[in-house]
């Protein structure tokens, strides 16, 4: 498909945010090239939690490449070796009285995650966030969001009491 500056996806997906006026063919490292030849320094695509090595590193490329040619995708309710030796190397760094981890697919997972265990651990149902923060589009991420155009709309819905 030829399409226009930031025009590939823009049929199918929903959008949230404005397209950037690029399209990317490729990426490495902290660079992009865009598909009429340009190189560009990515100075924050690359830094999303998920690719924050880089575009392309070749360990991470590697290594999910043996996993994906093992076994690609595994739920938490089946044991898995690779899942058992991230959670060992992991808590090697940890404090040693963090003794167990959650493992999320994604940010916004892991923000629902801590917000439960936060009220499990507290009996407390009232939160507290930081301000500027965005933690997600879900019901839950949104109570503790701190910018009202993306939390007022389903405020109702939460039952959300703002403290002043």
């Amino acid at each position: 498909m030829t399409a226009g500056p930031g025009r590939h996806e823009a049929a199918h997906q929903l959008r949230l945010f404005a397209p950037k006026p690029i399209n990317v063919e490729r990426a490495q490292g902290a660079w992009l090239w865009t598909d009429d030849g340009r190189k560009i320094l990515d100075l924050g695509g690359a830094s999303h939690g998920a690719a924050n090595v880089g575009h392309a590193h070749p360990r991470v490329v590697q290594a999910i490449q043996e996993q994906a040619a093992r076994v690609l995708h595994l739920p938490a309710t089946v044991p898995s070796m690779a899942r058992d030796q991230f959670l060992d190397r992991l808590h090697g760094f940890a404090p040693a009285h963090l003794a167990r981890s959650f493992l999320s697919n994604g940010g916004t997972e892991g923000i629902e995650a801590a917000l439960k265990f936060a009220m499990a651990a507290t009996g407390r149902t009232r939160l507290v966030a930081a301000r500027n923060a965005f933690h997600g589009r879900t019901l839950g991420s949104l109570a503790v969001t701190h910018r009202p155009q993306y939390r007022k709309p389903y405020e109702s819905v939460l039952g959300l009491r703002r403290a002043q």
